[in-house]
C-alpha cells in the first residue's frame, strides 16, 4: 500500500504532535530525537531534513500559531476588543501553551512575537520591545494561574496597565510595516 503524499509543512506538524505529546508524559530535557522522530512515523533524517533542535521543533510550531492568530486579526476592532480577541485566540492554543510553560520552553513564544513584530524606527523598537516585554509577563503570569482567568478578564486586565494612545502589538503586527524610506515621502 502506497502512503500518502505528506508536505513538509505536514511533516513538521506530525514532529511538533509527537513532541507535545511526549511534552505531556516526560520533561522536555529527557525527550531525544529518536522518540519525536518515532512518535511522528518518521526516521531521523526526516526530522533532521527540517530541524536541529527541539527548540526548532516548537518554534516552527509557535510561528504558525502566530501565523494564524495574524491571519485573523481584526484590524478594525477596538482596543478592548482586539485583547480579548487575543486572549480568546491564545486560549484556544491553552493545552499546548502550558506544555511549553510546564517545561521551561514559554520564552520560545517571546521569541516567535518579538521576530514578528517589525519597527519602524529605532524609538518605535524600542517601544515596541518594552510593551511586549510586558505582554509576555502578562502571559507568563496567565499560564503560572494555568489560564484560569476567563479572555475577558484578561484584556480589562492589560488594558487598564496600557497608555490610552497603545495599540495592541499583535493587531499593529497584522498590518505590513512601511518605512520611512518606502514610503515615497
Amino acid at each position: 500500500m502506497r502512503r500518502k503524499a505528506v508536505t513538509t509543512e505536514m511533516l513538521k506538524a506530525e514532529l511538533a504532535e509527537s513532541l507535545l505529546r511526549l511534552m505531556a508524559e516526560k520533561p522536555f530535557a529527557e525527550i531525544t530525537v529518536r522518540e519525536i522522530a518515532e512518535g511522528a512515523g518518521v526516521d531521523r533524517s526526516s526530522y533532521y531534513r527540517h530541524f536541529t533542535t527541539r527548540e526548532d521543533v516548537l518554534e516552527d510550531y509557535l510561528d504558525g500559531v502566530v501565523s494564524r492568530y495574524i491571519d485573523q486579526v481584526d484590524r478594525q476592532a477596538g482596543r478592548l476588543e482586539s485583547l480579548c480577541g487575543m486572549f480568546t485566540f491564545f486560549a484556544g492554543y491553552r493545552r499546548e501553551l502550558l506544555l511549553l510553560h510546564d517545561n521551561g520552553q514559554a520564552n520560545l513564544l517571546l521569541r516567535v512575537l518579538a521576530r514578528r513584530i517589525v519597527a519602524v524606527n529605532q524609538a518605535d523598537c524600542y517601544r515596541i520591545a518594552y510593551h511586549l516585554g510586558g505582554l509576555f509577563s502578562v502571559f507568563l503570569r496567565w499560564f503560572e494561574q494555568r489560564m484560569a482567568d476567563p479572555p475577558e478578564k484578561m484584556a480589562l486586565i492589560v488594558d487598564n496597565l496600557l497608555p490610552d494612545s497603545f495599540q495592541p502589538l499583535l493587531q499593529r503586527a497584522a498590518v505590513p510595516v512601511v518605512r520611512e524610506t518606502e514610503k515615497g515621502v
